[in-house]
């Protein structure tokens, strides 16, 4: 009797058991579906919102979302405000593609796509903190400080389209035309690359193509290369860049002892570049310092280059502007951007131009008809190996000029005022030069000189 009635209770219980887990599972089972429903999804990413909205005590909303538990999700219009009420973040819409999640080894991999976003920061007149300061705050306060809970991130792919940044500081004016860092304005964003990891020290991609159009009509048309930056360095190489008129290629590093150091990038910034191909238009130079404007010239460069840019050296480079035109050696420039101050000494092995070829270049604030005059031209083409040092209207020359009519030995010093006259002395000497040639006078043959000018 004991042993049928023990039955009877074990027999009830395993169906009591059985039902309570087929309604646990069903319970599940319901959860699980909800939370496929779209309805439910957005209700639940609008009250995430509304919590990070009161938590940074300003707007964020979402209209819609649509979440997969296994691939990732979908967001539509994404809105932050900053706390002066201005619009921080816009996103149209953003796919986010679940590529890897491993819990035990803290990885997480992710493709992202993003269509039509903006970032708008700066800071306001009378302050020094960005407007994003807060939302930076709050999540690096957020942040474990124990390294071995940090997640390693990695983005496999990104694709952004259509998206836009912009930075202003209202306590520095700005230019009215041109390159300013302390006001940017980039719109027509677009992004295509691979390989993106991150952590708390650096950042790394290989970027496939990036084309970026300013506000200020400077137009980035594409640009390719294994991309790396960290507090103390930017890195980019085997890149290739093309612009409206421009398109060179290379390895670019630029060191910094802190990114503050940025923001006076002429003087703060070295910079290691080795350029390859290089077809550059000066009148795109006039975006970042109006001294360039009246540079007018397409001319061909390879080379290597260090230093900041307002004292930069190169050991070896070559120039050509056209198969007339051609100089090769090592060369210093101190003072850039300002022209009209800047340094330069050249070491000239080789320079191959004719006269008529060196007239037609167009500098700013200058003329080289005083320098070259048309009777030059007779000396057909010229090749130069020397020294050249000093500003663009003062300098020195010297070294051995190779013509048509002669070779001449040179050590001069030339002036140019603000009338464009030029006033030259020094010495100049040849073993047998064709002076009649030269001027056009036929009573005057072959001469020998060594001769002190001054005039």
């Amino acid at each position: 009797m004991v042993s049928k009635l023990l039955f009877k209770i074990i027999k009830k219980a395993i169906k009591i058991g059985w039902r309570i887990l087929l309604l646990l599972l069903l319970l599940h089972l319901s959860f699980f579906l909800l939370l496929q429903l779209n309805s439910v999804q957005t209700f639940i990413a609008q009250k995430v919102a509304n919590y990070f909205g009161k938590e940074l005590n300003t707007t964020v909303s979402i209209e819609d979302v649509e979440i997969d538990l296994f691939y990732g999700l979908k967001l539509h219009q994404l809105y932050v405000e900053n706390l002066e009420n201005d619009t921080l973040l816009y996103i149209k819409e953003l796919i986010v593609d679940l590529e890897k999640f491993d819990w035990s080894k803290q990885e997480l991999e992710v493709s992202l796509f993003l269509q039509k976003g903006k970032y708008n920061h700066g800071i306001k007149n009378g302050s020094q903190r960005t407007t994003d300061a807060f939302l930076i705050d709050y999540f690096n306060n957020g942040a474990p400080s124990n390294a071995e809970t940090e997640w390693k991130l990695k983005i496999a792919f990104i694709d952004l389209k259509n998206c836009g940044y912009s930075f202003h500081d209202f306590n520095v004016p700005d230019s009215v035309n041109g390159f300013n860092p302390r006001h940017i304005e980039l719109d027509s964003v677009d992004l295509i690359a691979g390989e993106i990891e991150m952590n708390k020290e650096e950042l790394s991609a290989n970027i496939q193509t990036l084309s970026i159009h300013s506000t200020q009509n400077f137009h980035l048309r594409k640009l390719t290369g294994e991309f790396r930056i960290n507090s103390e360095l930017v890195e980019l190489t085997d890149f290739s860049i093309s612009t409206d008129a421009s398109s060179l290629s290379g390895d670019l590093r630029l060191k910094a002892d802190s990114f503050d150091d940025y923001q006076n990038f002429m003087d703060l910034v070295h910079l290691s570049l080795n350029v390859r191909n290089a077809s550059l238009n000066t009148t795109e130079w006039s975006y970042f310092s109006d001294d360039f404007k009246g540079f007018d010239e397409q001319f061909f460069l390879d080379g290597s280059f260090q230093g900041a840019l307002s004292n930069l050296k190169s050991k070896k480079f070559e120039i050509y502007f056209n198969k007339e035109l051609y100089l090769s050696g090592a060369m210093r420039i101190r003072g850039l951007p300002d022209i009209e101050n800047t340094y330069m000494y050249f070491h000239i092995d080789e320079m191959n131009a004719t006269a008529a070829e060196i007239r037609k270049l167009k500098l700013p604030n200058a003329s080289l008809h005083q320098i070259m005059p048309e009777y030059l031209d007779n000396l057909g083409k010229m090749a130069f190996e020397g020294n050249f040092s000093g500003y663009y209207n003062d300098n020195v020359a010297f070294g051995k000029l190779y013509t048509d009519l002669g070779d001449i030995e040179a050590d001069l010093y030339l002036k140019q005022d603000s009338s464009s006259s030029l006033s030259y002395q020094g010495s100049l000497a040849s073993k047998g030069f064709k002076l009649g040639e030269l001027l056009l006078v036929d009573d005057l043959g072959v001469i020998s000189f060594d001769w002190l000018i001054d005039g």
